[in-house]
């Protein structure tokens, strides 16, 4: 099967649990931390190679000594770095303070001024049949101007194309938001980027409005509340699944888009994809880091 090709952040991600993730106090007892690579494409990228896909992960890193440990973990998930551009100065960080009840604060670094993605040209399909962009590659220029020539091959070659939105890319994109929209396949909003990618009102309306631009599968993810699904002009609510400790969301969405992708691509209807999205996101849930929950897929746990 071809692979899919991942574009966007990739970043080290420091995960502490605390009592009160909104504490003001000056110090913090911290009860937990993992250290792993992070980042909304970087999730995607080992959700999905950890359920058997071929992913190639498109994005930059820095030259400082957490690079090593980036390109390590990613190797062990079975992630493509060919496109993974070395860059000088230091490699984004992305600090994730969880309290006890799943409330969080997040404490990001981006790196400076240079873009989120790798190779300055557009890529080579060849081999590949679709193109996931995270939504945080449209708040930098650079990147937001390379992700839409980007775009724009993979929709000349033929490449289906989904977005994973950020909740200050419309800010970015407005000006080219219908042109942005019309030009992909899939969506995965959650509430508040459907509201705003749209102005509606209610969720339902947002969804179709999202479907009037020609995209295939919009599946807006509602946290405790479940996902909508709006595909083949049909809408389906799928409840939340029940019984799962959720002790960290960090990487949910992105675990999700990673289990639907990889379902639809498998031929399931956009309700069996997203039962699929949901399983692997309880996976993620279950554990803090943003891919932790997914190292059990590898070792077929």
């Amino acid at each position: 099967m071809p692979a899919v090709l991942a574009v966007g952040d990739l970043m080290v991600e420091v995960c502490l649990v605390v009592d009160d993730a909104s504490s003001t106090s000056p110090d913090a007892q911290v009860h937990e931390c993992v250290l792993s690579c992070g980042g909304s494409a970087a999730n995607f990228a080992c959700c999905g190679a950890a359920l058997g896909m071929d992913v190639l992960l498109d994005s930059r890193i820095g030259d400082d000594f957490f690079s090593t440990m980036l390109l390590r973990d990613l190797h062990d998930y079975g992630v493509d770095v060919g496109r993974v551009r070395h860059t000088p100065g230091p490699t984004p960080v992305c600090v994730v303070v969880i309290g006890e009840d799943g409330d969080r604060r997040f404490m990001s670094y981006r790196g400076g001024s240079e873009p989120l993605l790798g190779c300055d040209s557009p890529s080579s399909f060849d081999g590949i049949d679709w193109l996931h962009v995270s939504g945080f590659v449209f708040q930098d220029p650079a990147s937001a101007a390379r992700a839409g020539r980007l775009i724009r091959s993979a929709n000349a070659a033929g490449v289906r194309v989904s977005i994973d939105p950020s909740p200050l890319m419309v800010d970015y994109v407005r000006e080219d938001l219908a042109g942005l929209l019309s030009s992909i396949d899939c969506i995965f909003p959650n509430e508040f980027e459907a509201l705003q990618l749209t102005g509606c009102a209610d969720i339902p309306s947002a969804a179709r409005s999202l479907a009037g631009f020609g995209i295939a599968f919009v599946v807006v993810t509602r946290g405790p509340a479940g996902v909508l699904v709006l595909a083949n002009d049909r809408v389906v609510n799928l409840p939340a699944k029940v019984g799962i400790e959720a002790r960290d969301s960090t990487g949910a969405g992105d675990a999700f888009a990673a289990g639907f992708i990889d379902a639809i691509r498998r031929g399931d209807d956009a309700t069996e994809a997203a039962k699929a999205g949901s399983a692997l996101a309880a996976r993620i849930v279950a554990c803090v880091g943003g891919h932790t929950g997914a190292s059990g897929l590898r070792e077929g746990s």
